[in-house]
């Protein structure tokens, strides 16, 4: 092909990309921007996170938090919730234009919707709310202050996150097409193009296994192999590669906004994120590179449709964009990332079919599970239970008992599965104890080991010397026991100070529960897992006395209990602690 040719085939074709990703945008909508700083993200919409899709636009705030926030829209609040982990403190504002916005991750609330939540809480005596409303009960005009950014939940700095969904149905939509004044003239970098074989027929150059190749980039916002060679392929062939997004005047990795994937310039797969349903979010382990993930932490895109990956994303399928080459067959691949703003990057290399190699070692046959299919397991001392449709794809499984019971464990260990594999549903494991007729069987539980430092104990249950536990990951699982109670240090108890702080921590099974009284009156302590803390703050609910007598209590999952007293007077936090 000669080489104006070339370049006539790629203008037309990247305007047929810029054509096909226009998409409906929310800027006639009136909405005003939730802050009034300028608008720099640190996290934008469908970027790829642990377990999830991200559904809104992090908006960063200058590293410090108590920004004002204000309602994008008049409307009214049909939801407040509070949690120690995901949104934090967060506020849903239901307007007449048919959508929905969320604001999330706050400090605190403005003083009416402060005030109702804490009324919740000490009616439900659980900092945890999640509160429903009617129309008439808070009404909201565009512009009013519905509180203060923050860092709450599992926020991983200061920022506010903003979210635009449909009320009928609950989806969250892209946010950058509200119009709203951020800058964006970067396009997507490119940095890693994988190949996989799809089956026990297909290698890519003479292996069986998966080979990832470095991209460089070179002119325009081309990218190709870092060896520029053309690479060997036999069978059917899948593609990933590792693009991330950035805005202008910011560092932080965003997600792509689509992606087409091009054999010999016709379109074979397209995958556009305008909008996700949170029933389909756990998609998202199909759609991540999960293994990469997994190994290594590389966040990268799969862009084929496995079979049970039912996200509403995808146009523009040909064999679901599987790729299969011939021997002798030469095949241009091409990669388009196009962000929300119109800025694109492409990723090139060439395949050429080669003849199975007979002499690669195939890895070793395991059994397959069908991805369609329940599966059990019953042995003396283990019974496993997955559900039919647990998989996108067909997996191989393995399984394997080490009958060494190290000190410590109650149970032989157990092999499952390979953790680089998701798992779409839990399944459930029963593991048959030993060695427990002197101990608490209620303080049993079961642990998943997540590499050599690391571990996670299950929510278990003890019934008649077995132990049952869900697990949502393939790994290595053993019983052990925790009969520690958590810790409760003091971390601020100071004269003249209108709040108490305690640092809460568990060692194994977690914190479950935490309980705060002062006079026998429950308080509400607000708990921040982050920071390992729970902190008391003075009240409209505090009746004045002349002593005050604390009572904090805290359990893990495994009903353990520490409990914390202590007297003061008025002001003065230094007293006797019993």
């Amino acid at each position: 092909m000669n080489k104006i040719r070339l370049i006539a085939l790629s203008i037309i074709a990247l305007f047929q990309i810029n054509t096909a990703t226009a998409q409906l945008r929310f800027d006639t909508l009136g909405w005003i921007c939730p802050l009034k700083i300028p608008i720099y993200l640190s996290g934008n919409f469908a970027e790829l996170r642990s377990g999830h899709f991200h559904a809104g636009l992090d908006m960063k705030t200058q590293g410090k938090v108590g920004f004002r926030i204000y309602a994008v829209q008049k409307g009214y609040v049909s939801r407040i919730k509070v949690s120690p982990t995901g949104y934090g403190h967060s506020v849903y504002i239901t307007h007449p234009d048919g959508y929905t916005s969320v604001y999330a991750h706050m400090l605190e609330f403005n003083i009416q919707i402060g005030r109702y939540v804490r009324a919740q809480q000490y009616k439900k005596h659980s900092f945890p709310v999640d509160l429903f409303l009617k129309p008439g009960e808070i009404p909201i005009n565009q512009g009013d202050v519905i509180g203060l950014s923050g860092n709450s939940g599992s926020s991983g700095g200061p920022h506010l996150h903003f979210e635009i969904r449909k009320t009928s149905n609950s989806n969250a939509m892209n946010g950058l097409f509200l119009g709203y004044p951020i800058a964006d003239k970067t396009p997507p970098r490119m940095t890693l193009f994988t190949l996989f074989p799809m089956d026990n027929q297909s290698q890519i150059e003479g292996e069986f296994s998966r080979l990832t190749f470095n991209l460089v980039k070179t002119t325009g916002n081309l990218h190709v192999t870092e060896s520029y060679d053309t690479i060997g392929v036999c069978g059917t062939i899948g593609v990933g590669i590792k693009s991330d997004d950035f805005l202008d005047g910011s560092s932080n990795r965003c997600g792509v906004y689509r992606f087409d994937l091009r054999v010999d310039d016709a379109v074979v797969f397209s995958m556009t994120f305008d909008g996700v349903s949170f029933s389909e979010t756990h998609y998202i382990s199909s759609v991540l590179d999960y293994e990469a993930y997994i190994a290594s932490k590389t966040i990268a895109y799969k862009l084929f449709v496995e079979p049970n990956n039912k996200l509403a994303v995808y146009s523009n399928l040909v064999n679901n964009g599987l790729i299969h080459v011939k021997e002798g067959e030469i095949k241009k691949i091409t990669v388009i990332a196009t962000d929300s703003y119109g800025n694109t990057s492409k990723a090139q290399t060439w395949v050429k079919g080669l003849p199975l190699n007979t002499e690669a070692q195939k890895p070793e046959p395991e059994k397959m599970l069908k991805w369609q299919d329940s599966y059990n397991l019953d042995t003396t001392d283990f019974k496993l239970a997955i559900k039919a449709k647990s998989f996108f794809t067909d997996v191989p499984f393995a399984f394997s008992i080490d009958s060494t019971i190290a000190p410590g464990t109650f149970s032989y260990n157990f092999a499952v599965g390979n953790r680089l594999i998701p798992v779409d549903k839990s399944f459930n494991v029963q593991i048959r104890c030993h060695g427990t007729d002197s101990v608490d069987t209620s303080k049993l539980t079961i642990v998943k080991q997540i590499d050599d430092k690391h571990e996670s104990a299950l929510a278990s249950k003890y019934s008649n010397g077995w132990i049952s536990a869900n697990s949502g990951e393939f790994g290595k699982f053993v019983v052990k026991i925790d009969t520690v109670k958590p810790t409760i240090k003091p971390i601020k108890i100071v004269p003249g100070s209108q709040s108490i702080s305690f640092k809460i921590e568990d060692n194994l099974s977690g914190i479950s529960t935490y309980e705060g009284k002062i006079n026998d009156n429950w308080v509400l302590f607000i708990y921040d897992p982050k920071t390992k803390s729970l902190t008391y703050t003075a009240d409209e609910y505090l009746e004045p006395a002349k002593q005050y007598k604390l009572e904090l209590t805290v359990s893990d999952v495994c009903g353990n209990k520490e409990t914390f007293r202590r007297t003061y007077q008025p002001n003065t936090f230094e007293n006797e602690q019993h």
